[in-house]
């Protein structure tokens, strides 16, 4: 992988420079000395990446940069971002130097800087955050971050992402983007988590109450079931046979209750069921994703 004509150009317009931007100067030694060590670094971050080494290029152009930032440096310190593959960093990068240049005149390094933001804006990935509150704060490893629109652009890979919103409720995610990811984050505060919590109490009551109800049916089956049987054996004898039209009028009665025992008993079990049945879909439909401070978040990555 070598660099592209473009920057190679502009590289070479920025080396050619140098000299009347030292010009411009005072004749001061240690600015002179930053000067050469700024150009000495730039021309060894162009040589490693005419040799595909974008890894420790971008490091010699971050150098550039820190020691003065100029739009030619700009361009080519994004092309490196972009090359080891922080899209939205190389974004940013083309963007200063895309302002820089418009107001130094440098049309050339202005246009390509506009086209190359343009370019990258599709693989660049976007997280927009969602909320019924108002977002107070918001930290991507560490580093405070300004949303456009409710969103930010970050670069590919592994994230660690924290909301904080107004009224405190606090959450901490982390986040895996792919190129052209287009993530959406909900966080809600946690005062609506609690709301929802209490909305839910009133429809716990209905699957519990069925349940007690089958419970209580079933006892009472069972107690017929055995009050009857009870009966059934003490008219007709343990071989259960009636002797006289009264104990087969007993036992009749007996059977009677044995059976409406054995129906309870049934419509108790399974009002029980129904009750847990119910009771379940209740708890699963509402509970809340875990949060680690109460808020809900909710990501549906769209990719």
């Amino acid at each position: 992988m070598r660099i592209s004509h473009l920057a190679l150009m502009i590289s070479v317009a920025c080396i050619l420079c140098e000299p009347q931007l030292l010009s411009a100067q005072p004749a001061n030694k240690t600015s002179k000395a930053v000067e050469d060590e700024r150009s000495q670094l730039y021309q060894d971050g162009i040589k490693l990446a005419e040799k595909g080494n974008w890894k420790d290029a971008v490091e010699k152009f971050r150098r550039v940069v820190q020691l003065r930032p100029a739009p030619a440096a700009l361009f080519t310190l994004a092309e490196a971002e972009q090359k080891v593959g922080r899209l939205a960093t190389a974004r940013r990068a083309y963007s200063s130097a895309r302002v820089m240049a418009i107001k130094a005149g440098e049309t050339t390094v202005a246009e390509a800087s506009a086209a190359a933001i343009l370019a990258l804006e599709p693989s660049t990935p976007r997280v927009r955050l969602r909320t019924t509150g108002e977002i107070a704060r918001v930290t991507l490893d560490g580093d405070l971050i300004e949303l456009v629109d409710d969103a930010f652009e970050a670069d590919p890979g592994a994230h660690d992402l924290a909301v904080t919103l107004s009224d405190g409720t606090a959450h901490s995610e982390q986040i895996d983007l792919r190129p052209g990811a287009r993530p959406e984050i909900t966080v809600n505060p946690a005062s609506t988590a609690s709301s929802a919590e209490q909305e839910r109490g009133p429809a716990l009551v209905g699957p519990v109450l069925v349940g007690v109800i089958g419970v209580v049916t079933g006892i009472v089956g069972v107690a017929l079931y055995v009050q009857g049987e009870a009966e059934y054996d003490d008219a007709c004898g343990a071989e259960h046979i009636c002797t006289s039209q009264d104990s087969v009028d007993t036992g009749n009665a007996a059977r009677a209750r044995m059976i409406g025992g054995d129906v309870m008993i049934g419509l108790g079990v399974a009002a029980l069921a129904g009750g847990a049945v119910w009771l379940g879909v209740e708890v699963g439909l509402g509970e809340p994703d875990a949060g680690g401070s109460g808020a809900a978040l909710l990501v549906g990555a769209a990719f």
